[in-house]
């Protein structure tokens, strides 16, 4: 796959017309015809500049990977931690961006029972917690009864230096 392949993939998968992808790259319609018709191969800034507006990477715009596999979205991390010598499992939710192959993750930091009680959130025996948005306690799936559990007294913030921690 050429550069002007990907470009016409990519914008037809994006549902961008040539106008829109060129008004978002900062060139010309007509150049960019002409990089789709592959009559021209761009510069290094305006392939930036495109690769940028297709939400891809460089790579990708040479057509050197293809990454079919998006892991953009909402999920769900877990870490086993311990506490006074028992082993615990903490879980958080975690959102992931992907962009081309770099991941960007935000996790939240757990929040501790006990806090949780007080800011109006309920939690599971696992620790997980939501907010309580009608003052009714409702714990978070997922919440497996095989895992180890904190005990609802305990603290479920991670240990300083865990994945996801802030």
């Amino acid at each position: 796959m050429d550069i002007s392949d990907v470009l016409r993939s990519r914008r037809a998968a994006l549902g961008l017309s040539q106008a829109e992808l060129a008004k978002a790259a900062g060139v010309s319609l007509r150049q960019l015809a002409r990089y789709e018709a592959g009559d021209q191969q761009p510069v290094l800034s305006a392939a930036v500049a495109l690769a940028d507006a297709l939400g891809i990477s460089m790579d990708q715009l040479a057509g050197k990977v293809n990454y079919d596999l998006d892991l953009s979205g909402e999920w769900w991390c877990a870490w086993q931690t311990w506490k006074d010598g028992a082993p615990r499992i903490n879980t958080h939710p975690l959102e992931v961006h992907q962009r081309g192959e770099v991941l960007q993750l935000n996790a939240e930091r757990a929040v501790p029972v006990a806090e949780a009680a007080t800011a109006g959130e309920a939690s599971c025996a696992c620790g997980t917690t939501k907010p309580s948005s009608a003052g009714i306690a409702q714990p978070t799936p997922p919440c497996d009864p095989r895992a180890p559990c904190t005990s609802p007294s305990t603290s479920t913030a991670p240990m300083p230096g865990a994945a996801g921690s802030a």
